[in-house]
Parts: structure tokens; C-alpha cells; sequence
């Protein structure tokens, strides 16, 4: 279900960048390098990563150059990643503007594909963290303002801390809408979790969704 649902397609496309280079100074030049920090919550990645020094994720936010993943197993983070360069799906007509191809560098630990790994941009996982409720059963209570039909299932859910308390989560929903096509009522929902209080950060819709599912 988490690669199916959260990365809905094995991607294969090899992606690299760089920094562009800087324009000679002059004498009245003073050169300085700005780096936009990612919003921690609203700038979440989910990814997955291999061996390869490729990955693939998704988020409303697009990946940027230097952006930190922590690689997450069952048990705790054993890797981080820095990127390298980013682009969006070759999905169709290119309108894919919700999953990413990335390249990367490790930074620390190392990529085993005998696991099951997942990477987060933008959640400061700590060493402690790691991934959680891998089998489907958790679940964000349906709310009011919601657009899907019933509660939302957990599809990648991360304990940020090591205490065992479900702090980063993507769901997975359908609105329920009759005689749809494949991915048309599909949602995709990033949540922080406060104090067991679920906050919806990312909403992925289906007019988002279905072009990168083609």
C-alpha cells in the first residue's frame, strides 16, 4: 500500500543538477548566498529511496538543492541524504507538479535495499525516529470540512522522536464520487500530529494526482 498509494508508480527517469554558476564579481559586488529555509511542515516530502543515488517523492513542494532527508526504517533514522538535484514526474503532458525524481549524496549511515525505507524532507526526524503503523491499520478520523468519504487511512506514518507516537503521516482517501475513472476521487493528505491532534499540512487533490499517474 506505501508504494502503491503514496508513490503510485515505480519511476525509473536519472535526474541531476547543480548550482548554477555564480556571475564574476566586480569591485562593487559583494556576493551572498541566500538559502531559503523549508517551511518544516508544509514543505513535507515523503520519498523513496534506493541504491542508486535516485529517488522518488512526493509533496506539494518541490525539492530543492541542498534539502536534508532523513531515511527512516522500523526501528530508527539510518541515513541521511542530502540532494542533490530535483525534477518533476514525466507525467502526462508534464503537468505532474506533486511527485518528484530527486539524486542524491549520503550524508551519514547507508542505503540498504534489503529494507524497507523511507525518506522525509522537511520533519527533523531525529535518530530515534522511525517508521510506524507499516500495516494499514491507523487511521485519521474523518472530519467535518473533509473530502473524503470515510476515515483516512494511514498509508506512511513516521515517529519523529523515538516515544512511539504517530507524528508524521500521508493518508489515503477517495471522495466516493460514483462512475469516476482510476485516481479522479483519489486524495492524498500530509498530516503533523500535535499532542495526538492531527494537523492537515498537504492536500494533494485529484486534479493534481491524475497526470502523474499516467
Amino acid at each position: 500500500m506505501h508504494r502503491a498509494i503514496a508513490l503510485a508508480i515505480t519511476v525509473t527517469t536519472t535526474v541531476a543538477s547543480g548550482d548554477p554558476a555564480p556571475r564574476p564579481p566586480t569591485g562593487r559586488d559583494k556576493i551572498v548566498r541566500i538559502q531559503r529555509e523549508r517551511n518544516r511542515e508544509r514543505g513535507i516530502l515523503f520519498c523513496e529511496v534506493r541504491q542508486d543515488r535516485n529517488g522518488s517523492c512526493f509533496g506539494t513542494e518541490a525539492p530543492r538543492i541542498g534539502d536534508r532527508m532523513a531515511v527512516v526504517d522500523e526501528h530508527s533514522r539510518v541515513a541521511e541524504l542530502r540532494i542533490l538535484g530535483g525534477t518533476p514526474k514525466d507525467g502526462k503532458d508534464g503537468a505532474c507538479t506533486v511527485m518528484w525524481e530527486v539524486t542524491y549524496e549520503v550524508g551519514s549511515g547507508s542505503i540498504d535495499s534489503t529494507r524497507s525505507l523511507t525518506g522525509v524532507v522537511g520533519g527533523d526526524v531525529a535518530p530515534t525516529g522511525h517508521r510506524m503503523h507499516d500495516d494499514g491499520s491507523a487511521k485519521i478520523p474523518r472530519s467535518s470540512e473533509s473530502q473524503c468519504r470515510d476515515d483516512e487511512q494511514v498509508v506512511i506514518g513516521v515517529d519523529k522522536d523515538g516515544d512511539d507516537q504517530l507524528d508524521l503521516a500521508a493518508t489515503f482517501c477517495t471522495a466516493g464520487t460514483s462512475n469516476s475513472s482510476y485516481g479522479s476521487d483519489f486524495y492524498v493528505n500530509i498530516w503533523s500530529i500535535h499532542d495526538t491532534h492531527p494537523v492537515k499540512v498537504q492536500t494533494i487533490t485529484p486534479t493534481q494526482l491524475q497526470p502523474c499517474l499516467r
